[in-house]
């Protein structure tokens, strides 16, 4: 993938200023503190991907609760629900407005990976609403896809595993730290944007756990 730069002003007292933004084919990771341009900086590599070939889904997808199941696959292209995160219990005649949180998550989670079209997801904060069993299924299905993928993430327990996936720590609309993960996560600048010590542990059959 080419190398993308964005200089983008976000307000009046935010600016995003990325340089050599690549990122690598398969699982990348994103990390920041509140406000840091998480968001902002999916939202503007969408655009710069293509609507055609990206898809952007926001940490709170909005949807028309009235829509039922059947006429959002009709929007997503998609015949029949994906056979993954237990989607196939799902009605298609269901509302929306009567799947919980976790419900709707799992569904336009499954949608996204499964599109044909894109080769590019861009996810922010996917494991909200999820509980701990869907967290691990939608680690492994993202780490089996042929997709290019981009997670904004808070949640660094969920992903601490994988140390070689290629990470960038941005805050203030500025890329600080980047490369493999575990590097990234014990990182001078780490503590500068958190404020707060970040360590990396591995038991000895291998496990890797984050203390702070």
């Amino acid at each position: 993938m080419q190398k993308i730069n964005i200089q983008l002003k976000i307000s009046e007292n935010f600016r995003l200023a990325i340089e050599d933004f690549d990122l690598c084919e398969n699982l990348n990771f994103i990390i920041g503190p509140n406000g840091s341009g998480k968001s902002s900086l999916l939202k503007e590599l969408s655009k710069k991907l293509g609507s055609d070939k990206s898809i952007y889904m926001p940490a709170e997808f909005e949807v028309n609760p009235n829509l039922y199941v059947w006429e959002l696959l009709q929007i997503f292209d998609q015949e029949s629900l994906p056979n993954h995160f237990d989607l196939q219990d799902i009605p298609q005649k269901a509302k929306l407005s009567s799947l919980s949180s976790g419900g709707k998550q799992r569904l336009l989670l499954g949608l996204c990976l499964d599109h044909p079209n894109y080769s590019h997801l861009l996810l922010d904060e996917p494991t909200n609403f999820l509980d701990p069993k869907y967290k691990i299924q939608l680690l492994e299905r993202i780490k089996k896809s042929s997709k290019c993928i981009l997670i904004a993430s808070h949640d660094l327990h969920w992903f601490v595993n994988d140390s070689q996936c290629n990470t960038f720590l941005i805050n203030g609309g500025k890329i600080g730290s980047r490369g493999k993960l575990q590097d990234v996560l014990e990182s001078t600048d780490m503590k500068s944007f958190f404020g707060m010590d970040f360590k990396v542990e591995k038991s000895p059959d291998g496990k890797v756990w984050l203390k702070y």
